[in-house]
């Protein structure tokens, strides 16, 4: 273990980790004069050096503290600490007493409370204002300043006498700024009225007159107000006005909460409550029909039998149910205006049911329904449907006495059915049919029993029966059938098999070759007599013009398609031959069949050549001989030729030409057309 320094030393005491002994302290006072008569122990001995080295300590740590403070620590080779303190104290490490005056030199930067008794230069504290003042101070001794208050510019004295109360002006400082009096006459000692006084209100508002003489408080009761007599203003709707000065005249209000009244015009009412003016107008949305509520209208005068109300719609007569199987009479009750009038009535019933194959049924249903409940004149006409709509309609009345019509029997099933009854018509045999009176009170409903029926039409009364379907049988598929009309300008581009074509009033097929497609007649390029002066809208003439390909697309191919098409040099040596010519890439020639009769091809006798297709012959003459009777003949009066033989022609001679420039029959003339 290392030897101990200077300082340890003083950090440590004798025998801080042996054993000692505690003396008394007489030992202590004593010392060690005891030791030759009973030694020490070493217990003892060690408390002795102990107690000396921890006064040492003591001492340490008192200039160890001071060292601190001071920033200088202690040195073994230095005794000057307490001096160095002295002499060295840092002020910023006092934590409390005061620092003498006469330790203090030169004007301190800053000082705490309590620092200073006297300020170096001396300050005037001065006051303005309402009150003035001042004085110097320095911090050697307090400050006390007499304020001056400023004038009020109120004259000084006395306010107020038996004939005047005084009257004042205060400030929000409290001073009073005006002072003045205020005659008061005798009221300084008056408790009552010489005369009473009566208080009363006319005029905008009334109130009963009251008698007030001084000696007791008065109330007015105001009973009325008349708001006529406002003159400035206006009464809001708190208080029961409208909070509106003015409002145009014709003009309506509506309320906006505690705001004024809005005003609305004629047309924003009926807008503001989605209604249409008597005068009529237009609706944007769906118009639902409630309880009660029909459309119609009447028309005639209101006399015997002069006038005819006619429902649309009328409330309740109509049926919906979403089951799948109904079974019964369709039950139509008429209102309480059918009872006690003989009543001209016509109806129209729809049906319509979830069948397959099957159309909805439109009933058109009249009747007499007289005041005894019976029917006259009735009848059913069936204006849409089919075979399965030949339903008996029967006529008749209810155990409460309204009169009924029954669709159909009572084992009729229904399938999720429809029923609506509309445009019904009724006209009484005296005045009243009105709207109002038919427009309600109807209703339909099955039912499975009849009541009292007094009339049936059965199918023989409806315009289209089942005993109608033979007369009609296979018209349908005949119609479906039919060739249909179209015309020259409007032909099918496809095949839609033969077509009627108007103008020529021809059936016309579709053709398909490699010269040409589409529709054409099959006389296309027939020659024709033309029995008109202009040709037909099937025709052409056949005299050799000159024609366009687009137009007459069907001759053109008819003419290559029968090999009909010469050169131009050729059809000249061939004119009057059935035969064309191709001009160029859209135009041909067609044949000139002027001057020719028309022959049938076969074989030609003079040469044994079959004829072909549209050739031409030239002019013959059947080979023929005359025959002289002899070799004389008789000239002139009694003259005699003598006609020597020929051998050339191997007869007695030859006759003189005799004729025409052709051969020809008796024959009627016609333009020579071409059928296209």
């Amino acid at each position: 273990m290392a030897d101990p320094t200077f300082f340890d030393l003083f950090k440590s005491t004798w025998a801080q980790n042996g054993l000692t002994e505690d003396i008394t302290d007489q030992q202590y006072k004593t010392g060690w004069s005891f030791i030759g008569s009973v030694p020490p122990s070493v217990e003892q001995f060690n408390k002795v050096q102990q107690t000396t080295d921890e006064r040492l300590a003591w001492l340490y740590k008192q200039l160890d503290g001071l060292a601190e403070v001071t920033g200088r620590p202690l040195a073994a080779t230095s005794c000057d600490a307490l001096s160095y303190a002295q002499q060295n104290l840092n002020a910023a490490n006092l934590k409390t007493g005061t620092v003498p005056v006469a330790r203090l030199s030169g004007t301190a930067t800053s000082l705490t409370a309590g620092a200073a008794t006297k300020l170096a230069t001396a300050r005037t504290i001065a006051a303005t204002g309402d009150a003035t003042g001042a004085g110097s101070f320095d911090g050697s001794a307090n400050l006390s300043l007499g304020l001056t208050l400023s004038p009020s510019g109120v004259t000084a004295g006395s306010y107020g006498n038996a004939n005047a109360v005084p009257t004042f002006t205060v400030d929000a400082k409290g001073r009073v700024s005006a002072a003045g009096e205020v005659a008061i006459g005798n009221a300084a000692t008056a408790t009552k009225l010489a005369s009473a006084r009566t208080f009363s209100v006319t005029g905008g508002a009334t109130a009963a007159g009251v008698s007030f003489d001084g000696s007791g408080n008065v109330a007015l009761n105001v009973t009325a107000l008349d708001v006529s007599k406002a003159s400035a203003g206006t009464l809001p709707v708190a208080r029961g006005g409208t909070g509106l000065a003015t409002v145009a005249a014709g003009s309506y209000v509506t309320g906006a909460g505690t705001g004024a009244l809005v005003p609305r015009t004629p047309a924003q009412v009926l807008e503001d409550i989605q209604a249409l003016p008597k005068t009529g107008g237009d609706i944007s949305g769906p118009l639902v029909l409630g309880t009660g509520a029909a459309i119609g209208a009447q028309y005639g005068t209101n006399t015997a039998s002069g006038r005819t109300a006619h429902v649309l719609l009328p409330d309740g007569g109509g049926y919906s149910t979403h089951t799948g199987t109904v079974v019964g009479a369709m039950k139509i009750t008429l209102p309480a205006a059918a009872v006690g009038a003989n009543t001209m009535l016509r109806l129209r019933v729809d049906v319509f049911e979830y069948l397959d194959g099957v159309p909805p049924v439109s009933l058109l249903i009249h009747g007499y329904v007289q005041t005894t409940k019976a029917w006259a004149r009735c009848g059913a006409t069936v204006l849409a449907g089919s075979a399965a709509s030949d339903l008996p309609v029967r006529f008749g009345s209810d155990a409460a006495g309204l009169p009924c019509i029954w669709i159909g029997d009572t084992t009729k099933s229904w399938s999720y059915a429809s029923v609506t009854v509309s445009e019904v018509q009724a006209k009484y045999n005296t005045s009243g049919a009105s709207v109002a009176a038919w427009g309600v009170g109807w209703k339909v409903e099955p039912v499975t029993a009849f009541e009292t029926v007094s009339q049936v039409a059965e199918g023989g009364n409806l315009a289209f029966a089942r005993s109608d379907i033979a007369r009609v049988n296979g018209l349908q598929a005949a119609l479906d059938t039919r060739i249909p009309a179209v015309s020259l300008a409007n032909l099918p581009t496809t095949n839609i098999g033969p077509v009627l074509v108007a103008e020529v009033a021809e059936v016309w097929i579709w053709v398909s070759t490699s010269f040409y497609t589409g529709y054409r007649s099959p006389l296309c390029g027939r020659p024709l007599d033309g029995h008109t002066v202009a040709p037909l809208p099937n025709e052409v003439d056949a005299v050799g013009g000159i024609l366009q390909k687009s137009a007459y697309a069907a001759l053109w191919g008819y003419a290559q398609e029968n090999g009909l098409v010469l050169t131009q040099a050729n059809w000249e040596a061939r004119r009057g031959g059935h035969y064309f010519v191709n001009i160029d890439a859209t135009t041909f020639r067609v044949p000139d069949l002027r001057d020719m009769f028309r022959r049938f091809t076969g074989t030609d006798a003079d040469t044994a050549n079959a004829r072909t297709l549209g050739s031409r012959q030239g002019h013959a003459f059947l080979a023929h001989s005359h025959q002289l009777s002899s070799r004389s003949i008789a000239v002139g009066s009694g003259g005699l030729i003598d006609v020597a033989s020929s051998a050339a022609t191997g007869g007695w001679g030859l006759t003189t030409t005799a004729g025409g420039a052709e051969t020809r029959p008796v024959n009627a003339a016609y333009h020579p057309r071409i059928h296209a």
